[in-house]
């Protein structure tokens, strides 16, 4: 599989290509039709060149996300492949998901830097400066986490793999679990729903649904994640040296489940959207 390194501008249209077919590839997955067509007659296909959905919904908000990504880590200096016999499960891993999930978690640090310096300007700081701040603390540490993944693909550290799927697991188990209780939580009596008629009742329902599709986001991607749980081979290494390499990825877990659980527990669950709206409103 052909490295994915960010192209010079005479192989602009090679990175445009491998971004359509990654979109095809995840928009496109049960349609048996379709995907039996030749990759360039399926770019060529009104239902993709002609759907201003796909553009606005898909393809542009992924192409900001993914360049992004491969910037921050090209910085690192994992903008190419895990190996020299890169597998189709780590392509995917690589730039589908990590460089992906990468790129817009900068984006959000970048407008929680914006708002640091707006509320600063009008000396609001103080009132904002607790969503600011777990949301900086949760980005960094994903950021960081899809790093030492990468690092554990290169150095194909079986354990150091399992260890950072078991955090992906770890995270997608806790929000799953709030949000079911959110949901348990609320008095779906009839007098609640007619108090939470007309406007306030759509709100409602759409913030279910919003960090629903969040949720299904991240267990979809352990998922892919788990596809990497038996490529490798244990290496031999003592428990030491092992545990060196595992801690940061733990302590980056441990860091948003610990802010996870902040938020869902303290002062009867106040400071959950805080947690939620890092992921859904910015």
């Amino acid at each position: 599989i052909r490295s994915i390194e960010l192209p010079p501008r005479t192989n602009a249209t090679h990175f445009r290509t491998n971004l359509r077919q990654m979109l095809i590839h995840w928009l496109c997955p049960f349609c048996s039709s379709f995907n039996k067509l030749p990759r360039e007659q399926q770019l060529r296909s009104r239902r993709i060149r002609c759907n201003p959905l796909y553009y606005v919904c898909a393809y542009l908000p992924t192409v900001l996300s993914l360049y992004t990504g491969l910037k921050v880590h090209m910085l690192m200096g994992q903008s190419g492949p895990v190996g020299a016999e890169e597998t189709r499960v780590e392509y995917e891993a690589r730039v589908h998901w990590i460089y992906c999930t990468s790129g817009a978690m900068v984006a959000v640090i970048a407008t929680d830097l914006l708002e640091a310096i707006y509320y600063t300007v009008k000396q609001e700081f103080f009132e904002y400066y607790l969503g600011i701040v777990v949301s900086l603390a949760i980005c960094i540490s994903f950021v960081g986490g899809n790093h030492m993944f990468l690092w554990m693909m290169v150095r194909r550290s079986l354990v150091g793999v399992r260890a950072i799927i078991m955090c992906n697991l770890m995270f997608s188990v806790s929000m799953l679990a709030d949000l079911i209780l959110l949901v348990c939580e609320y008095t779906w009596s009839e007098e609640s729903v007619e108090k939470e008629s007309g406007f306030n009742l759509i709100v409602l329902i759409f913030k279910l649904l919003e960090r629903l599709a969040c949720v299904a986001f991240f267990v979809v991607a352990t998922f892919i994640y788990a596809r990497l749980w038996s490529l490798y081979r244990y290496d031999g290494r003592s428990l030491g040296r092992r545990l060196c390499q595992i801690l940061p990825a733990l302590l980056a877990a441990a860091a948003i489940c610990g802010l996870m659980l902040f938020g869902f527990l303290y002062n009867d669950g106040d400071y959950s959207s805080l947690i939620w709206d890092n992921f859904t409103r910015r």
